[in-house]
């Protein structure tokens, strides 16, 4: 009576219980949501007032217990002064179609031989229920509404339609309960330290168990082989999204344990870094002892960083991603260690030929300090020579008495320094028999 059109509204929510879902003409008020409360109140009042602009409707809300209607509102229309002229056209055109029914009515029990008195008649068909007898226009403005909404129904029948409801409903239910899932995964995985494999897998294999039999109760009461068979594939296809989603959180829980590990691996590679540059100042340095500091520096940084990952007794070492870090890490540590073993043996080198030029230089002064002018016996000049060249190996051993234990090294710097003391020693016994030769003749 109200619209000449189907007006839909949608409203949120009115619980997060599934249980008072399932029957939302019995939801109690304590139930509601407060988003539900208010947009249900706001559809209500507009209802309301829309009834309220209705006439008839109207009346009838005003007046329920003259049982009168519209001939109540006729009558006291004679009686009312100061109305419009076209206010009072309306009011009178109604009540001469309400009067002609009247009249009808009366006529019609006049000759069906009904007994009684017309008082009796009239409050016969004018009892306490407060019916208003309906006008042609009211009868054809039915009609064509009843007709648009027939030719704007999509399904054939009643049972095209109830299948399509029950496919909604379903897949409504569905669609909730998967965001619900995806909701409660994004607040349980918002926590710090991160879920650990183990207990993700185990929270989302509870949630999923929970959502599924949930599922169950909402689609309960729907029965019919459509029905049965549409929950059975959105069922499937509800599992499979479930599967989906669980994979997906499981890529974001493993990424967040990633990020929690590499954390602790980056400060702790920060402090190898610190420890390896202040054992670069003490270069060069036995090898063997460098060997030793770093194994040492390895494995007590290694334990410190296990320490800090696992903090809280939560065993974050063992898990996959958190070993790829430690890994990582770990390869990390070993290249800073094995660039720390090349710069001792630089320094070692640089250190060794420093001492060699050393000695070649005192054996080279010691010629220029005992020049060949002051002609000496060939046995008295070797035995100087021999006595300079012992001088000069006690100077280069004294130089790398530290780093003689590295063999492959010093083996080299010492061919290389026989080779030159000798190729001095020979040069200086040609110089003394040049020397000779030029004095006897």
């Amino acid at each position: 009576s109200f619209y000449d059109s189907i007006h839909c509204v949608a409203l949120p929510a009115p619980s997060s219980s599934s249980e008072a879902l399932q029957r939302l003409d019995l939801l109690p008020v304590s139930e509601m949501t407060p988003v539900y409360r208010a947009a249900f109140q706001e559809f209500k009042d507009s209802l309301l007032r829309r009834v309220a602009n209705n006439f008839k409707a109207k009346n009838r809300l005003l007046h329920p217990s003259t049982g009168r209607g519209i001939q109540g509102v006729c009558a006291r229309r004679t009686g009312q002064k100061g109305e419009s002229s076209e206010r009072r056209e309306d009011s009178d055109a109604l009540c001469g179609r309400e009067e002609g029914a009247e009249q009808r009515g009366e006529n019609e029990h006049e000759v069906s031989g009904e007994v009684g008195t017309d008082k009796e008649v009239t409050d016969n068909r004018r009892g306490g229920v407060g019916r208003v007898a309906m006008s042609g226009k009211d009868v054809a403005d039915l009609l064509r509404f009843l007709v648009r909404a027939a030719n704007l129904n999509m399904f054939e029948n009643v049972q095209i339609f109830m299948n399509h409801f029950s496919t909604v409903r379903s897949d409504l239910a569905k669609n909730d309960l998967l965001l619900l899932f995806e909701e409660d995964m994004r607040r349980f995985l918002n926590v710090h330290p991160p879920a650990l494999p183990p207990l993700f897998f185990s929270f989302a294999d509870s949630l999923r168990q929970r959502l599924l039999q949930q599922w169950q109760q909402q689609i309960r009461g729907q029965e019919g082989l459509h029905a049965q068979d549409i929950q059975q594939q959105q069922q499937e296809e509800m599992i499979q999204q479930l599967n989906e989603k669980v994979e997906k959180f499981r890529g974001i829980a493993e990424e967040q344990v990633r990020r929690y590990c590499r954390e602790f691996c980056g400060k702790r590679l920060h402090q190898v870094q610190q420890e390896i540059q202040k054992q670069q100042q003490r270069l060069p340095m036995a090898p063997q002892a460098l060997a030793e500091w770093a194994i040492y520096e390895q494995r007590l940084q290694r334990s410190l960083l296990t320490d800090e990952v696992n903090r809280g007794g939560r065993d974050f070492a063992s898990a996959d991603v958190c070993e790829e870090e430690l890994r990582a890490y770990d390869e990390k540590v070993e290249n800073l260690f094995l660039f720390l073993h090349k710069e001792n043996t630089k320094k070692i080198a640089a250190d060794m030929q420093k001492a060699e030029e050393q000695t070649v230089a005192f054996f080279a002064e010691q010629l220029k300090q005992h020049p060949l002018e002051m002609l000496r016996p060939l046995e008295e000049f070797r035995a100087l020579l021999f006595e300079w060249k012992t001088g000069a190996w006690e100077i280069f051993e004294q130089k790398v008495e530290d780093l003689r234990a590295v063999r492959q090294i010093y083996s080299v710097f010492e061919q290389r320094l026989t080779t030159e003391l000798k190729r001095l020693e020979q040069q200086s016994l040609q110089h003394w028999d040049e020397k000779c030769t030029e004095i006897a003749s």
